[in-house]
């Protein structure tokens, strides 16, 4: 029986969208063919249509082919993906609060709904799969996946082909979705518990004939759970797409999908359409579609009126502890406007409050209305125990644009801590970090100079050249294929 977290999948789930009526014919023989040392690039966009809101995960994904023979090819991937979440009416979604592995996922239908930790795409070894020339799995490694049990991101551009002649092709097995259910600590926080549901799936290619170099495959894809709820499956999903296969290049141009997750319960079904599209981008689009997904997306915000600020600022104050808590939520989400000071001074004393979500919440309202004096006792959290406390911590030193946050920011990346949260906030510093994220290309771990390119790309200047140039002949190919990548970019912007 196959396993996967929702959103891990370990079958292949790539569902492709937008349906055709399209005439079955022979399936041709089909050939993954990529080659040793050549790098792919496709832009990525995933929706949810929730019912209140509208969740994107955006960006491009890379694939470079580390080596490859007639039947043997392994890919290794790496994400530049941000996620996003808006009110179908125009207001601001509100982010939940974090839990377990949780980072900068979104909610979906009772799902995560974003990457399950920020490792293979962000910092950590990126994730590789090996795969023979029909596009079985032969070995893979790290689990960094897209939402909605859409698979693993490193099998993206992967599916299984059909031998010579075989229209419709068929495949079935057994799954496990790992569902997340909150159990709430207090009115105003959470943590989530894990729920093993078994479940089954089937997919079904249908080749059109070849127009040229290309073939068109459309697929059916279904997934139920075996538990029910009123005779019908707990969570279904179910979709239908178009994959537009190049036979010259031996890859997948296209892939697009349109499907519905439902998820049953006692009293209310909620359905969220999905729809994914990935193309593969060539010349000019590559550097303008990388470039969109650098840098974090910022929050929606609104200012508090007069009437409001007054009153949660008197909440701030209150020995009432439900109280503070929503006003320092409150502040976390706002648009500061008139006397930040004013703000800063109540939140800083709550900092040390034994609580930690009240920690990470004052550490994120401290990113909005802080000042130079909140540095260093944001500093100061980075070694908080709770990771959702060190991560709105990291968050707020970016947004506070004090350049005091390089130097740590930087050395944690090099310490192997919160690689994904510390590179983010280092681009979001933007010039006056660029120092200190030099220093991490003479670093011996090959990971950390990979780190060091991908920050550079958004933020270096001339005076990051001559380090590039020599990261661009590294003895790892990883770090001298994005060291060259961030070459490209900061010469482009000078």
């Amino acid at each position: 029986m196959k396993t996967f977290l929702l959103p891990r999948s370990l079958c292949v789930l790539l569902l492709l969208g937008s349906f055709a009526s399209l005439a079955s014919a022979a399936a041709p023989d089909l050939r993954y063919q990529f080659k040793a040392g050549s790098n792919h690039v496709y832009s990525l966009k995933l929706e949810a249509n929730e019912p209140k809101f509208i969740s994107t995960l955006e960006g491009t994904v890379t694939y470079n082919v580390k080596s490859a023979t007639a039947d043997s090819m392994t890919l290794v991937a790496r994400g530049a993906l941000r996620t996003a979440r808006k009110g179908k009416e125009g207001a601001a979604a509100p982010r939940p609060p974090m839990g377990p592995g949780l980072g900068d996922m979104l909610r979906v239908g009772g799902f995560r709904f974003g990457m399950p930790h920020m490792g293979g795409p962000f910092g950590a070894p990126p994730d590789e799969v090996e795969i023979n020339a029909k596009g079985q799995v032969v070995r893979e490694t790290g689990d960094t996946t897209l939402p909605q049990a859409l698979g693993a991101l490193s099998r993206l551009v992967v599916e299984p082909l059909a031998a010579a002649g075989e229209s419709p092709f068929e495949l079935a097995g057994n799954c496990t979705l790992i569902l997340e259910e909150k159990v709430f600590r207090t009115p105003m926080t959470y943590t989530l518990k894990e729920v093993r549901l078994p479940a089954k799936e089937k997919t079904v290619y249908t080749y059109a004939k070849a127009t040229g170099d290309t073939v068109t495959v459309t697929k059916t894809y279904e997934m139920k759970t075996l538990a029910t709820v009123g005779g019908v499956p707990r969570f279904e999903l179910k979709g239908a797409g178009t994959n537009v296969f190049d036979a010259k290049l031996g890859l997948f141009r296209t892939i697009e999908f349109n499907g519905t997750i439902v998820e049953s319960t006692e009293n209310v079904t909620v359905r969220t359409p999905l729809t994914l599209i990935a193309k593969l981008l060539e010349g000019a689009e590559i550097a303008a579609a990388q470039k969109a997904a650098a840098l974090p997306p910022k929050a929606e915000t609104k200012p508090l009126s007069a009437d409001d600020r007054t009153s949660l600022l008197a909440d701030l104050r209150s020995p009432d502890k439900a109280r503070r808590s929503v006003a320092i939520s409150r502040f976390g989400t706002a648009k500061p406007e008139g006397n930040k000071a004013e703000i800063a001074a109540v939140l800083l004393p709550l900092m040390k409050d034994t609580d930690h979500f009240t920690r990470q919440n004052v550490a994120k309202a401290l990113g909005i209305w802080g000042d130079a004096d909140a540095v260093e006792p944001l500093l100061a959290l980075l070694t908080d125990p709770q990771f959702n406390v060190r991560w709105a911590a990291i968050e707020a030193l970016g947004a506070l644009q004090d350049p005091r946050a390089a130097a740590t920011l930087a050395r944690m990346i090099a310490d192997k801590k919160e690689t994904f949260q510390c590179s983010q906030a280092l681009k979001v510093l933007g010039r006056v970090a660029e120092p200190e994220v030099l220093k991490l290309l003479a670093d011996t771990r090959p990971e950390t100079r990979r780190e060091a390119c991908q920050i550079l790309k958004t933020i270096g200047s001339s005076a990051s050249l001559p380090a590039l140039e020599k990261a661009a002949s590294d003895g790892d190919q990883l770090t001298a294929m994005f060291a060259k990548q961030a070459l490209k970019d900061v010469k482009e912007r000078k």
